[in-house]
This record gives structure tokens, C-alpha cells and sequence, in this order.
């Protein structure tokens, strides 16, 4: 991310499911180049909150499912623990359409979340969704986001392992992927919210 931040002119970074903006600190702390730094959350304290610490980032309140910006404005897509909040498998398919019509050609998105590599995990913790109550994340099969990504047009680059829980059958990976063409149609028409500069348009 570091490489492709400072190959790009003034790039355009969007934290999907940014909570109150951890990442934007980090990153900003990492990154010494200037950057557009854009955060989209449900909750609502933490946007508020994020707000008082980050006065650089434009906070947007939204679901990554229907996402308030223009075609092809970003640089760079960051989504770090947030598809698994995304209970069904329609809707994770429609926030990676999003992505896909949000991220600029060739820009790259990073997808950082668990999975796991066995069928009956994904069965049983989806399963588990229906208990009433029962706080269990449903873990996405690896397989079915690869196929997802690619079927929105995003040639993945590379998959990391960073960790792994529950006797190996629930693991953490980073998935970078690049779009590499335009698959969905575009949505000009989509509401939209001013962030940028005029100069920056």
C-alpha cells in the first residue's frame, strides 16, 4: 500500500467500515506523503469521535453495500474486519460491485478479515446466525471471496496469512487485489458527497 501511495500524485485513500479512523492514524504515521483520506462507517459514536482526532480524514456515515461517492474516485480501498459484519452472501457480493465501481483502474483494493479453507466452518457458522441471541460471526469460506473478487473484476495479486484461531480452522489473510476492468456499469447518477477541492477534482 505504502508503494502504490507514494507512486500516485495526490491518491485518494477510502477505509471502508472505518470505525473511528485507527487505520487513517496508522497509516498517516507510516506514510509520510500528503494523501485524501476518506472513512465510511454505520456507527455513528465513532464517526463523531473520529472526527474530534482526525480533522484531515471526510467522515461519511453509510453502509459499504450503497456507498455515497462518485465512479472512479479512489485510489486505494481499504475494508479490515468488515465483511463478515455483511450477513449473506448477495450482500457481500454487492459491496464488492461498490468497490469495483468506486476504485480508479488499476487501483487497489485490500480485503483484511477471517476466513476459513473448511465448508462445514462457513455451514455451521452461518447456521448459528438463525439462534436467537447467539453472537457468532458467520466466516466467510476463502474460496467464495476469491470467486467473488474475480467475478467483479479484480485480479487478485496476492493472499497473506496473518494468524489463525480456533485450532487452525478459522484464519486471519489479507487479500491485495487490483481492478483490472470494468465489469459493473457505472452509476453516474449515484448521490454524491463534496470532499474534495475543486483542483483536486
Amino acid at each position: 500500500m505504502k508503494k502504490k501511495i507514494e507512486k500516485t500524485r495526490v491518491p485518494i485513500v477510502l477505509d471502508a467500515g472505518c470505525g473511528w479512523g485507527r487505520f487513517v492514524k496508522k497509516l498517516r504515521s507510516y506514510v509520510p506523503k500528503n494523501f485524501e483520506m476518506v472513512g465510511v462507517d454505520l456507527d455513528h459514536l465513532s464517526l463523531q469521535y473520529g472526527k474530534t482526532i482526525n480533522e484531515s480524514v471526510a467522515f461519511s456515515r453509510s453502509e459499504i453495500q450503497g456507498l455515497p461517492f462518485k465512479d472512479e474516485v479512489f485510489d486505494i480501498i481499504m475494508c479490515s474486519g468488515v465483511i463478515h459484519e455483511v450477513k449473506n452472501v448477495k450482500g457481500r457480493n454487492k459491496a464488492l460491485r461498490e468497490f469495483a465501481r468506486l476504485i480508479k483502474p488499476n487501483g487497489q483494493l485490500y480485503i483484511i478479515d477471517a476466513f476459513t479453507k473448511y465448508k462445514f466452518v462457513n455451514i455451521l457458522t452461518r447456521l448459528l446466525q438463525y439462534i436467537p441471541k447467539l453472537e457468532i460471526e458467520w466466516i466467510f469460506h476463502k474460496g467464495q471471496l476469491e470467486n467473488l473478487l474475480q467475478e467483479n473484476g479484480f485480479k487478485i495479486t496476492s493472499i497473506e496469512k496473518t494468524g489463525s484461531r480456533a485450532l487452525g480452522t478459522i484464519t486471519g489473510y489479507t487479500f491485495t487485489a487490483i481492478a483490472h476492468r470494468s465489469t459493473w456499469p457505472r452509476r453516474s447518477s449515484a448521490p454524491t458527497i463534496e470532499i474534495f477541492s475543486k483542483n483536486q477534482k
